[in-house]
């Protein structure tokens, strides 16, 4: 595997390394199997126990494209016609081509692509762009992240649990017994034999089976007399008509994939055949498996879309995603991650803990206390503090180190949480930095007899951080195993004398006693980074997709994608533009969520495409369906004047991440007539010649744009674009912009 051969962690190590990442439903509680991953809602099926994940996705069912001007992808979103088939994957599932290049995803390697990339209807999402007919970990298409994997450690041995109300109860491979709710209140039964008789010799196969009889219960019931699409015929669903032959069964007895007259519906954008009664989607031709009777979908002129089918751009053609996923803790968890900024109110408030026990299918072994005695922790897990305990105490007793001595003991966990400091750090009695910290887990070693809580760098680094030296005394008799203590910033040493990075956590392999991992966090998602100042200190750095102490929760956003044509100027005298980019929302008043800026210089860029993501703020509810626009404004660079603007409103707010692809045509300058004014009245922080856009909330500061001789994030910073000293004597000037030297290693 391609993690394997590059010397990474296997994938048997990726559980104690992270338990992932996961979007957080702040309205209602979600109680799925495992925390949810964004590509799991409207993904054809119930993932929490309330069916809150599918709700409002009929929605997408409903929406039909423009089809004189539009392309219609698979969950119902729209991109404008003329980017179809433009050799550019404009759709989110990439549906829109037929020639795909070659891609790669995995948990290693995480692109933008895979980052926002859907799963289809019903497969398992692995959180890294990867999908399958799972979860099955004896699958070769398991998921590398090991997701699935995580998802049977939740389940009772023995069980599996499928839309979140099934449950499938078996014998090694004899499924015995099929359990679910028809109602809320009534649990029904029935023996597996009475679907089939069949013998299963692999997990595979019975996992096919069993996810084909209970199809039609992927998702609530629906009211059946108000269907006005395609209907099941067992009226279990109420599908959109582009769901027919389109690869994946939704009924289930298959018929929207055996409809014997498809085309009669008249869906844009199919393959025809058998004399124009069958339509099936292009996603489907050449997948070397014939669909149509005359076999016309199998024809070798349909080679060059899949000319190596063992290859990525062949899988992504053939509708198999490429690679990417993640989960983490639910709320009322026991643990305060997240603090409103209106009121008290935390992710732990108005939680009954007489309704939420602290140990549950989903936050067991998640390298977290869930549970006030870390019982949670402490069964088969192997992460962290974790694996210390399963190499040097039994599954009743957590390893630590004495508080008088240092030397590791086996605390029973009936000590831990009783109001007594047992170990250094603290760590027995975790609840007060919890507290004193919220939201800042890393800060787990309390110093003793003191209020403070440090992190885990800054212990054993030759320098005091606690009142009573503890951190380089007591903490330090067993790591150093003897030695004097190394001062190293830079190094980790074990106990055997071994060295290794000090970014230790992010290995499980690097000390024979797991002591590297003692009193460790980790990032999930991003890159765990050092401080240049002394001492120095560590946090996450999270890509914009993710945000938390340890990049653990999963953003809503929007991807825009903007295609430029300058349209027909008659003169050469083509202006250089600026471009403002805004996220609106629209309540009692509008407000600016999130901006983007940059300058398109069309004697240099011809067609250019921009690609950028507009961030939502991380204080939103999932659920709260607020108005909300995006603004394009463009202004001629060198005198600020408006010269066009487009307003595009925003579809579909219960879904976590979505995808604005526009074409936009910049008309003849010749022609240009606009008197439009666009500047914020109330600013306080730009200069006087630049434009005020408004207040940016993510940002928490105002819009400037710059004139041209000026830049910063005030436009108070002058800036001399006719000048060669504006590049630092390292490049030459092109209309407002620096092009440096390519071999003397010069950036801006």
């Amino acid at each position: 595997r391609k993690n394997e051969k590059k010397g990474k962690h296997t994938t048997n190590d990726l559980l104690s390394i992270t338990n992932g990442t996961c979007y957080i439903m702040d309205c209602e509680e979600c109680n799925s199997v495992i925390c949810l991953d964004w590509r799991e809602i409207c993904d054809g099926k119930i993932d929490c126990s309330n069916g809150l994940d599918e709700y409002h996705c009929y929605n997408l069912e409903k929406n039909e494209c423009n089809p004189d001007s539009e392309y219609r992808y698979s969950n119902g979103q729209c991109i404008d016609k003329i980017l179809y088939r433009n050799h550019y994957y404009d759709c989110m599932d990439d549906s829109d081509e037929t020639v795909f290049l070659s891609k790669s995803c995995n948990f290693f390697d995480p692109l933008m692509h895979c980052e926002n990339y859907p799963c289809h209807s019903l497969l398992f999402s692995c959180g890294d762009g990867h999908c399958y007919n799972g979860p099955n970990v004896q699958s070769t298409d398991r998921c590398e992240t090991q997701r699935d994997r995580l998802y049977f450690n939740q389940m009772p041995s023995s069980t599996l649990i499928l839309y979140s109300h099934i449950h499938l109860i078996y014998n090694d491979m004899k499924p015995e017994l099929i359990r679910f709710n028809q109602t809320s209140n009534e649990l029904t039964c029935r023996l597996y034999n009475t679907f089939t008789d069949e013998k299963y010799t692999n997990f595979d196969d019975m996992l096919k089976d069993v996810k084909r009889f209970v199809r039609s219960c992927s998702l609530l019931q629906q009211n059946s007399h108000n269907c006005s699409l395609f209907q099941c015929n067992d009226q279990s669903k109420c599908l959109s008509y582009h769901r027919l032959l389109d690869g994946v069964a939704d009924c289930a007895n298959e018929e929207d994939e055996y409809h014997p007259n498809s085309c009669s519906f008249q869906i844009p954008y199919r393959f025809a055949c058998d004399n124009g009664t069958r339509c099936i989607s292009q996603r489907l031709v050449f997948d070397r498996i014939l669909h149509c009777s005359d076999k016309d979908d199998g024809h070798a002129r349909h080679f060059h879309a899949c000319r190596d089918h063992m290859t990525d751009q062949c899988r992504t053609y053939q509708g198999k995603a490429p690679r990417f996923d993640f989960t983490f803790s639910e709320l009322c968890n026991g643990i305060i991650d997240r603090m409103s900024n209106i009121s008290n109110d935390t992710d732990e408030s108005h939680c009954d803990k007489t309704e939420w026990p602290c140990s549950t299918y989903y936050n067991d072994c998640n390298h977290v206390w869930n549970c006030p005695d870390g019982s949670d922790g402490l069964n088969t897990c192997l992460g962290f503090n974790g694996k210390l305990t399963f190499l040097h105490c039994n599954n009743t007793m957590h390893f630590c180190l004495d508080i008088q001595h240092g030397f590791p003991i086996c605390l029973p966990k009936e000590r831990a949480n009783d109001g007594i400091i047992n170990c250094v750090g603290s760590i027995d009695e975790q609840e007060f930095c919890r507290l004193k910290y919220p939201g800042k887990s890393i800060r787990g070693f309390r110093c003793n007899e003191s209020d403070i809580c440090i992190q885990r760098h800054q212990i054993c680094n030759c320098h005091q951080d606690c009142p009573n030296n503890d951190d380089e005394t007591t903490a330090c008799v067993w790591l150093n195993n003897g030695q004097a203590t190394s001062c190293d910033p830079n190094k980790f040493r074990c106990r055997d004398g071994r060295y290794t990075d000090n970014n230790n956590c992010n290995d499980l392999r690097l000390c024979s006693d797991g002591e590297h991992n003692l009193f460790c966090q980790q990032c999930n998602v991003g890159i765990y980074v050092r401080t240049t100042t002394n001492p120095p200190e560590f946090f996450c750095l999270c890509t914009s997709y993710y945000y938390g102490d340890r990049c653990q929760f999963q953003r809503k956003r929007i991807t825009i994608m903007l295609k430029l044509d300058i349209g027909n100027f008659i003169d050469n005298h083509i202006p250089i533009f600026k471009f403002v980019i805004l996220l609106v929302r629209h309540n009692t008043t509008s407000s600016i969520l999130f901006h983007e800026q940059f300058i398109y210089t069309p004697q240099k860029h011809c067609l250019p495409r921009y690609t950028t993501e507009l961030l939502y703020p991380i204080t939103d509810l999932s659920l709260s369906f607020l108005n909300h626009s995006i603004y394009i404004h463009v202004f001629i660079a060198n005198t600020l004047q408006h010269f066009v603007s487009w307003h595009f409103p925003v579809s579909f707010e219960f879904l976590p991440v979505r995808r604005i692809v526009k074409q936009l045509l910049v008309m003849n300058i010749s022609k240009f007539t606009s008197t439009v004014t666009i500047d914020f009245p109330n600013c306080t922080s730009c200069s006087n010649d630049s434009l005020c856009l408004g207040y940016d909330i993510d940002l928490d500061r105002e819009i400037c744009l710059c004139p041209w001789h000026r830049t910063g994030r005030r436009c108070l910073i002058t800036f001399n674009p006719c000048r060669n000293y504006s590049c630092n004597d390292h490049g030459s000037i092109d209309q407002f912009i620096c092009d440096c030297y390519p071999t003397k290693n010069f950036f801006e």
